[in-house]
Formats: C-alpha cells, structure tokens, sequence
C-alpha cells in the first residue's frame, strides 16, 4: 500500500511541476502585454492635408540641421548636433568606426528614431511633417542584412504587384539573378522559403538591390550593404549602383575603404558628431583626420597581405614546376598571374585610386578586386593533394607547413 501511494504521489509531482510552469509562462505573457500596451507608437502613416508630391523628392537635396537623437527619454544623446547638406545626385560615404552613430543617422531618415531636436529637410520638406508611410514609400534603401519573405520572387521583388514581369525580368538581369532565377522551375513563381533559406547569402542582397531598382527613388540609402558579402557580389552591386543610379543621391555606410573612394563627398563621424564633412582626395592625405588614419589602416592591412601573396605564389610556382601530375599542374597553373600581380601592385603602391580620372580609379579598383580574389585563391590551391604528393616525396617541411593552412583562411 505504501509503494502504491509513493508511486502515484510522484506523478502527482510532476503534473504539478508542469502546470506551475504552465502558469508561470502564462503570468510572462501577461507582463509582455501590459508592457507592450505602454510602448509608444509611431507617427501617423499618412497625414491629411500634409501629403508630399508623388514625384517627390525629385531633386534629392538634403539638409541635416542641428540634429540630435537618443533612444528613449533622459538616455544621453547618440547624435550630437549633426549639421550637414547634402546636394541632389551627390554620393555622400559615411565612415566611422564602430558605434559612431552612422546606422542611427540613417534610422533617423527613416523615422525609426524620432529626433530629439533639429530637423532633417529633404527638398524643402521636413520629413517629421509628413506620414511614416509617405516618407519610407519614397526612399530606397539596401540593408545589411537582406531580408527575404515567404512567398514567391515575384512577390519578393514587387509586393504590391505595381510592375510586369518584363520590368521584373529585365532587373533580375541586371543584378545578375536572371540564370538563377531561370533554373527554378517556376521562374518568377519559384518559391522562396522564410528569411531566403533556400538562396545564399549574396542573392539575397541582389534581391534587395532588385527592389530598389524597381522602386527607383531619388534618394538611395546603402547601410553597409556589402560588408557581408563576397567580393564578386561586392563588384557586382556597386557597378550596378553607378550606372541605374547616376543621377541620384546615394547615401552610403561604408563598411571598405574602396566602397567610398568615388563618392563625392565623405562624412566622418566619431562618437555622435560630425567631425569632417569633404572630398575624399582632401581628407585622406591628411593622417590628422578620421578618413586619412582609416585609409592608412587599410593599406598597411593590404601590405601584409602583399607580402604573403608574394611568398605564396613563389612557392606554389616552385612546387608546380616539379609536380609530376598533369591534373596538378592544370589546377595550379589557373591561379598564377604574374603579370596581373604585378600590374596590381604597381597601381596599389602608385596609388591609382586616387587618380583624377574616373576611368583610372575604375581600373584600379578592379585590380584591387582581383588581387583579393587572388589571395583567397591561392590559399585555398595550395591545398591540392598533387602539390602534398610532390612536398612528401621532397621532405620538405616547411613547404607542408603552408600547404596545411585552413581552406579559406585569408592572409593577416
């Protein structure tokens, strides 16, 4: 009788646990509710009698005055008096490092942030006059995380449904998703999973680029839409960005140095204010400045990994001479580029980004491009198992030794 009782009280215990546990998940809910209910919400979407023009903005000027912002009420200020102008068609960087307020400049554009004072006018209009829903329908933006929703490309890319297929066709093509988009089944109608899933990382920032094509707005915000991206989608975005938005005002976050080098003007920013608002050629030969002192950083990250590539390549063309195996030697000899190496870095050390002319620096940022792409493709040849064969029958240590370094570990 009593192992009878003991038994049944110890499912009684945890049916017991689990309902408390129940009721205490319930009880939480609760508090979620109640503290939701406190939130304050944001602007009207759409104010009568204050609606902006469809074609606006049609310039695209912006002017930043004495703007200041924190996050909720008696927290210290994040932008601290930020004034600036921005001219129509002019490509503005942002630069900075991190917790500068550059994003938080960008989510007061879009409202996400109220201003605690001072006003941001875009062609005459000050934005806090106008709804949420007519401010955000007339911007572009391309995050840095892109996201994608459950449904279809077509709907990814036209939720409202306001374009043919044509139109959406044509701009697939040119943020090169046309073949991938071509291979599904459904083609426009192919299904795209919660959050992209089913797409890579990189077609999913296409597919925002995409959008932004479609909206075509004057004003075109860039929220370091590249720094989670490979080099090949990287070239891709920012030569689509210059030729189907020239005339527009770019607004850029920039996460790479290059990304900003042919912008118009670079505003810099540390802690909340601005501290320099030029020309790129201006601030970066000046080691005072914030742009000038990132710029440096970069270069002496990029002459490190000059000085490994060099000695990668040595060894990889001494280890290609003396493979036997003809598969080996195939592999090997597509990654080495002597000449393009060498044309690479001379326009690094003569700096030929910093050229005058348009076409030059074009050039130069290619290189540069490519001697990325080099160095990771070096990195990851040198783990051919016909050059380990050849290392084993040579003994050679240190040769095995470099030979062993991850796949896809890039130079320091």
């Amino acid at each position: 009788m009593a192992l009878s009782y003991g038994l049944s009280l110890n499912v009684f215990l945890v049916v017991s646990v689990q309902f408390q546990c129940i009721l205490s998940g319930l009880m939480v809910s609760m508090e979620r509710v109640e503290q939701y209910m406190d939130i304050k919400s944001e602007g009207t979407e759409i104010i009568e009698g204050s609606r902006p023009d469809p074609k606006w903005p049609a310039i695209g000027s912006l002017r930043i005055c004495n703007l200041k912002v924190r996050y909720r009420p008696g927290a210290p200020l994040v932008l601290q008096g930020i004034t600036c102008n921005i001219q129509g068609g002019h490509k503005v960087g942002i630069v900075g490092r991190t917790g500068s307020g550059k994003t938080t400049l960008i989510s007061t554009l879009f409202r996400l942030v109220e201003p605690s004072e001072g006003k941001i006018i875009v062609d005459d209009l000050d934005i806090c006059r106008i709804g949420l829903h007519d401010l955000r329908s007339h911007l572009g933006i391309i995050p840095q995380e892109p996201t994608l929703f459950g449904g279809t490309v077509r709907y990814n890319l036209d939720p409202l449904s306001e374009h043919t297929d044509e139109e959406i066709w044509e701009v697939l093509a040119k943020c090169q998703l046309r073949e991938a988009v071509q291979e599904k089944d459904g083609g426009l109608s192919s299904l795209v999973m919660q959050d992209g899933s089913n797409w890579s990382m990189g077609q999913r920032q296409l597919f925002c680029l995409g959008r932004a094509l479609l909206k075509r707005r004057r004003i075109l915000v860039l929220d370091e839409a590249t720094a989670s991206i490979d080099n090949a989608t990287d070239s891709i975005l920012q030569r689509t960005i210059r030729t189907e938005f020239a005339s527009c005002t770019v607004i850029t976050v920039a996460h790479r140095i290059p990304t900003v080098m042919d912008c118009t003007m670079v505003l810099g920013m540390s802690d909340g204010r601005l501290v320099e608002y030029d020309e790129p050629m201006k601030l970066m030969n000046r080691e005072d400045f914030l742009f000038g002192q990132l710029c440096k950083e970069y270069w002496s990250r990029t002459a490190n990994a000059s000085s490994y590539l060099d000695v990668s390549i040595s060894r990889v063309q001494q280890i290609q001479a003396k493979a036997y195996d003809s598969i080996t030697r195939k592999k090997v000899g597509r990654i080495l580029y002597p000449n393009s190496r060498i044309c690479i870095w001379n326009l690094i050390k003569q700096k030929g980004w910093m050229a005058e002319n348009p076409r030059e620096r074009q050039s130069a940022r290619s290189c540069t491009s490519r001697l990325e792409e080099l160095t990771a493709a070096v990195s990851k040849k040198m783990l051919d198992q016909g050059c380990m064969d050849v290392l084993k029958s040579e003994k050679d240590v240190k040769g095995k030794q470099l030979l062993r370094k991850k796949e896809g570990e890039k130079p320091r």
